[in-house]
């Protein structure tokens, strides 16, 4: 009889190691793991020092007795006592409001062109919310290659800081003139106000995930860029709407989403110009 070949049709060979082979990768990975947690983890590294251990001597499964055990109500205890948000808000303050204060008109840029344009169109412009929304769908459609587009232009031939300056000094110039064509009317010159803002707001979804990522060391990347983008994308950038809406009921004007829309594009352009541009250099 013949024996079946146990690697045949698998996703991974790792799926079928033997015992030896396992155990082998798991002493890898652990002592990975170890390595890891006592470079960036400050309390860890006080643990293993004060027991003696030291990670790179961990050579057998068996070494794993002479690892320094946290229970669980010590770790509850130790971050009581440590900064909030794993020091971000201490240690790189000024780096976390910058990237709050570029992600915020990053929102209001992409919350108003995309989401809140259509009905704005449809309510103050007459124009029916079945056209309006089918100009939207065409801007939309088009920044699955503008965004590629003006990501790889930041990748080989502009800086981030650069082409992301140039977006919004052109938004903070041009909203209102923007929206003044609005108010003419008529299908294709809505259509051309959607398709230049379109535009505009593919720079930032192109660049900012690289941009992002870049700011922060690796230990604080997560947590910075999920605290940026949140704020600005989702606080700032999620109330646009509303806000957009009673600043019209306050002011009067329909004009007044296009001074919103250029005032957070300054706030975006000053985060841009202190953040450090770090393109395509190695993360830290």
């Amino acid at each position: 009889m013949t024996r079946k070949d146990r690697t045949e049709g698998i996703y991974n060979r790792l799926e079928v190691l033997d015992a030896s082979e396992r155990e082998q990768f798991y002493r890898i990975q652990l002592k990975d793991m170890l390595k890891y947690a006592y470079r960036y983890s400050e309390e860890v590294k006080k643990r293993f020092d004060r027991a003696q251990f030291d990670v790179n001597k961990f050579k057998d499964i068996s070494d794993i007795k002479h690892i320094p055990i946290l229970k669980k109500k010590e770790l509850i205890f130790l971050q009581s006592m440590g900064p909030r948000l794993g020091g971000l808000l201490t240690k790189d303050m000024g780096k976390t409001l910058t990237a709050i204060a570029y992600t915020a008109g990053y929102g209001v840029i992409f919350y108003i062109p995309l989401v809140y344009l259509p009905n704005y169109v449809h309510e103050h412009i007459g124009m029916d919310l079945g056209l309006s929304m089918q100009i939207n769908t065409i801007g939309t459609f088009l920044l699955l290659f503008f965004i590629p587009l003006f990501g790889r232009l930041s990748d080989t031939l502009m800086r981030r800081k650069t082409i992301l300056s140039l977006a919004f000094a052109f938004l903070v110039l041009g909203s209102y003139p923007l929206f003044l064509l609005l108010q003419q009317g008529g299908y294709l010159l809505i259509l051309f106000v959607q398709l230049v803002f379109a535009l505009a707001i593919a720079v930032p979804l192109g660049v900012s995930p690289a941009l992002l990522v870049e700011l922060y060391p690796a230990e604080d990347r997560l947590t910075g860029y999920s605290l940026a983008y949140n704020i600005g994308l989702g606080v700032v950038g999620g109330t646009t709407p509303m806000m957009s809406a009673w600043l019209i009921n306050a002011t009067g004007s329909t004009l007044a989403p296009a001074l919103y829309l250029a005032g957070l594009s300054v706030v975006s352009l000053a985060g841009v110009l202190l953040m450090l541009d770090r393109s395509r250099e190695e993360l830290q």
